[in-house]
């Protein structure tokens, strides 16, 4: 059920609000529903606070950064924020989309009766621990990119360094030829004489 822009789903007495691209209007409308505290509704707008826990007397506000690739062609990692309200029977994500395992775990939980029951059946702590799961284990798929891509470097420079070993060999040669120059050099130094 979508309720003005702000995707909700809702089994038994759990309910799951995925804010994506967080705007002031959709933050206003979370703030007439729930009564979180202005800056924490102000810090769900910004994109880089820093990642906390703020516990209060009925719910928490946690901020977390996950790593995510926003320029595919560049592969460059960049850093997301997820900002979480977590209360006795709610849970709310607010995002700027590029979390693909959570939007993907929302649709599921969306589309699937079955998927809602497994991950929305317990309590949102419950919940929340999924959807944590589910980002780290994608930290491992970021991971294994970053290691293959290491490996790809490390093979480009040796391969130049054993093309290039002649030049090496000759450079080696050199450099011994120049010390033993400057040494014998240094041994019969002209002022000693």
């Amino acid at each position: 059920m979508t309720t003005e822009s702000i995707d909700t789903i809702t089994n038994k007495n759990l309910t799951w609000i995925n804010l994506i691209q967080p705007t002031r209007d959709k933050i206003n409308t979370l703030a007439q529903r729930y009564p979180f505290h202005e800056l924490n509704l102000d810090d769900c707008l910004s994109k880089v606070q820093i990642p906390k826990i703020d516990k209060y007397q009925d719910h928490m506000f946690i901020i977390l950064h996950f790593p995510t690739t926003i320029k595919k062609e560049e592969n460059i990692p960049q850093f997301s924020q997820l900002s979480i309200f977590i209360g006795l029977n709610y849970l709310i994500t607010v995002h700027q989309g590029d979390l693909k395992p959570l939007v993907e775990k929302f649709l599921m939980c969306l589309s699937y009766e079955k998927q809602r029951e497994v991950f929305m059946n317990e309590s949102s702590g419950h919940l929340l621990y999924n959807i944590i799961d589910t980002l780290v284990d994608d930290l491992f798929n970021t991971l294994i990119k970053v290691v293959d891509d290491l490996h790809n470097i490390e093979d480009d420079v040796f391969n130049q360094v054993s093309n290039s070993k002649g030049d090496l060999t000759y450079t080696k040669r050199n450099y011994c030829i120049k010390a033993d120059y400057y040494s014998s050099k240094k041994n019969n130094n002209v002022y000693d004489q």
